[in-house]
């Protein structure tokens, strides 16, 4: 199985949720599209723990499984396909969220034949974070959020 990491994935992660974790240690590909890290990256700007959330996603990103996934031509075609069918519509979202969609679709098809699961921000399609991935969050803080190394294979 190979995943697609939107952002809300990555943060409901590094807040512990078990859900999120127990699909990663399933899968034997993370795909994390280059507009999740751009949003990561511009939140963690904005935040006041920059140093350590860079760090800890760049650790994520390094794992051997882990794959940052920069946007193609062909990519870039899904884009522009997907949002005019939701402009058509009327059911415009967020870029961003068109732009991981996008990379997952396109991911997910030609010579992947195997299982391709996008976990995807809430709201995407209607859905809410929790239709996707079951309950949310466990828990707060430093005691909740999963060290690197309990990622199985993500040491």
């Amino acid at each position: 199985m190979k995943v697609c990491l939107d952002t809300n994935a990555y943060s409901n992660l590094r807040r512990g949720n078990i859900k999120i974790l127990e699909l990663l240690n399933a899968s034997e590909e993370v795909i994390v599209p280059a507009a999740a890290y751009a949003e990561l990256m511009y939140g963690f700007i904005r935040g006041e723990r920059f140093a350590e959330n860079e760090s800890e996603l760049n650790s994520f990103l390094s794992e051997d499984r882990v794959t940052l996934q920069p946007a193609t031509p062909s990519i870039a075609e899904r884009w522009a396909y997907v949002k005019a069918i939701l402009a058509r519509s009327g059911t415009p979202i967020p870029d961003n969220d068109i732009w991981i969609a996008a990379t997952a679709g396109d991911l997910g098809r030609g010579s992947y034949h195997t299982t391709f699961i996008l976990i995807v921000s809430a709201g995407l399609s209607g859905l809410s974070h929790d239709d996707v991935i079951g309950s949310g969050v466990r828990g707060r803080g430093p005691a909740a959020r999963p060290e690197v190394g309990s990622y199985r294979g993500f040491a």
